[in-house]
């Protein structure tokens, strides 16, 4: 009896083992030198991040469409998709990567509305960022680093992210579940 209850846990642990080990496998792994890619789309207020990357921020409010400039490695570039819906910027990988070399990406837009990361993702702005109405969140373990001016914004963590805000706002509101930080 024991030993039926040692053999079955030694295969458990073997199969789970195993099976992280495949989806490693599976995963694109990030090879060659960096390159830069420069991406053009139509204007959007509203971005999301799924997966890990360093995002720096400039709002330029005289572009007619939004500018998207990736520095990586190139076969982790091809897996990166930009896709625009709506007013909404989703970025996330075609595939599981596996990268150790940075992913930088700058995007130049008009207007900001709602920044969502879903995972481990860094996000900044270089100068203020202005408007009347910001959203905010964090799931996962990603970190917000933002110079803002808006009447009104909302911020959320749900897990380890940390964000924060410098600048004005005449209200804000905060919801935090989990080891997350804000600073404003």
């Amino acid at each position: 009896m024991i030993n039926t209850k040692i053999t079955s846990i030694a295969l458990i642990s073997l199969g789970l083992l195993y099976s992280s080990c495949t989806r490693n496998a599976l995963c694109v792994k990030g090879k060659g030198d960096r390159i830069t890619e420069i991406r053009t789309t139509d204007t959007f207020s509203e971005i999301t991040l799924e997966g890990s990357a360093d995002i720096l921020l400039i709002q330029d409010p005289d572009i007619n469409e939004a500018q998207i400039e990736i520095k990586g490695q190139e076969n982790i570039i091809e897996e990166l998709r930009t896709d625009v819906q709506g007013d909404e910027l989703i970025i996330d990988f075609k595939h599981c990567v596996n990268y150790q070399r940075a992913l930088d990406i700058t995007i130049r837009t008009n207007d900001l509305n709602r920044i969502d990361i879903k995972g481990s993702g860094d996000i900044r702005t270089l100068g203020e960022f202005q408007g009347t109405n910001l959203s905010a969140n964090i799931d996962g373990s990603g970190d917000m680093d933002m110079q803002i001016k808006y009447q009104n914004i909302e911020v959320g963590i749900d897990g380890s992210g940390d964000i924060d805000l410098d600048g004005s706002s005449d209200r804000l509101e905060a919801h935090i579940k989990g080891s997350g930080d804000l600073k404003a």
